[in-house]
């Protein structure tokens, strides 16, 4: 999940997002309002934690975040439109939208998820997510399907956001 919000009371960053992943929040604090570079972030080990840093040093209270879309594979998490970083030959990097990065065979091309229809794999899946075990499942979904490991992630993610049938 992702959230920005502009900042109230700081004469140096003038947006924030927050980016939750599995292993904590990174709070991004941007000098623009305008989509762009972060300048720099915290981590924090929860959403409440990097809140509670928004509200003590910005003035972001809860009314004031707004929920943006999470970044795609590959792309910025401090960025609000899909962008990605490439680094040049010479060290130099440069910012590229996401579709446009695709064309030039940058990052791989996305291909659409779709629910397996392998009702046995499914809930096999299923019961291996609940049991706390997402590297297992995707071990098992990669073994029986062949599938590329972005696209076993991706597939087991929509698995484990859907309900039992």
């Amino acid at each position: 999940m992702r959230l920005k919000a502009y900042v109230k009371n700081h004469p140096k960053y003038k947006k924030v997002i927050l980016h939750q992943t599995g292993k904590g929040a990174y709070l991004f604090k941007l000098f623009d309002e305008t989509d762009g570079s972060g300048g720099y972030d915290s981590w924090h080990e929860s959403i409440e934690s990097a809140k509670y840093q928004a509200l003590n040093d910005y003035g972001i209270e809860e009314n004031d975040w707004v929920e943006i879309p999470d970044p795609l594979p590959g792309a910025q998490q401090d960025w609000e439109t899909p962008t990605v970083a490439i680094r040049d030959k010479d060290g130099t990097v440069s910012f590229l939208a996401y579709e446009e990065a695709q064309q030039k065979d940058l990052i791989p091309k996305e291909t659409p998820i779709i629910m397996p229809n392998d009702k046995v794999l499914v809930q096999e899946i299923r019961g291996l997510l609940r049991n706390g075990k997402p590297i297992q499942a995707m071990q098992l979904y990669m073994k029986r399907t062949g599938a590329n490991l972005l696209d076993t992630k991706r597939t087991v993610e929509l698995i484990g956001s859907t309900d039992d049938e």
